[in-house]
C-alpha cells in the first residue's frame, strides 16, 4: 500500500511538474509573440507617420499594381483620396502623359515590377489629375521587398515641378526674344 501511494504521489508530482513546465513555456511563447506584435505595430506606426509627413507625393502598390497607401500630397496632386484610390489600379489614379506628344506613358510601377529595380519617368512628364488639371512632375518607382528579397509591391515618389517648369519655359521664351 505504501509503495502504491508513493508511486501515485510520484506520478502526480511528475504530471504537476510537467504541466507547470508546459505552462511556463506557453507563457514565454505568448510573451515573445506579444513583443513581436507590439514591435510590428510600432514599426507600422512609424511607417504611417513617415508616409503622411513627407513633402513629396508617395504611393504604394501591391504586386498587381493596386494602390495600397497614398499620402496627402499624392491626394492633392491626383485628385483622389486615399480611401477612393485604395484597391484601384495605379493607371486609374496616376495617369501620366508625355508633354510633347500627349501620349500615355507606361506606368513606372509596371516597369519597376517588370525590371525589379528603381525606375524614373522621362523628363517633361505630365500627371493628369482626376479633375483634368495637369502637373509637371518628376518621379521614381522602386520595388518593395520583404526580408527574403521577394517583391511585395512598389513605392512611387513624385513631386510637383509645375512652378519650375513654367519658370524654365518663361526663361526659354525670354532667351528667344533676346536672340531675335
Amino acid at each position: 500500500v505504501f509503495v502504491s501511494l508513493a508511486i501515485g504521489l510520484l506520478i502526480l508530482l511528475t504530471v504537476t511538474a510537467t504541466s507547470h513546465a508546459l505552462r511556463r513555456r506557453q507563457i514565454r511563447t505568448l510573451q515573445v509573440l506579444y513583443d513581436s506584435e507590439r514591435a510590428r505595430h510600432a514599426s507600422e506606426g512609424l511607417f504611417q507617420a513617415t508616409l503622411y509627413s513627407m513633402g513629396d507625393a508617395l504611393m504604394t502598390t501591391d504586386t498587381g499594381g493596386l494602390v495600397r497607401e497614398m499620402n496627402r500630397v499624392a491626394e492633392r496632386l491626383t485628385g483622389w483620396t486615399e480611401a477612393e484610390a485604395r484597391g484601384q489600379t495605379l493607371d486609374q489614379v496616376f495617369r501620366v502623359i508625355s508633354e510633347s506628344s500627349r501620349e500615355i506613358l507606361e506606368s513606372p510601377v509596371s516597369r519597376a515590377l517588370r525590371e525589379g529595380k528603381p525606375v524614373e519617368l522621362a523628363n517633361h512628364t505630365l500627371l493628369i489629375a482626376q479633375d483634368g488639371t495637369e502637373y509637371a512632375i518628376a518621379d521614381s518607382a522602386s520595388p518593395i521587398r520583404d526580408e527574403s528579397g521577394r517583391g511585395t509591391g512598389v513605392v512611387l515618389v513624385f513631386s510637383d515641378r509645375t512652378a519650375q517648369h513654367v519658370a524654365e519655359h518663361a526663361r526659354m521664351i525670354a532667351e528667344e526674344r533676346l536672340r531675335l
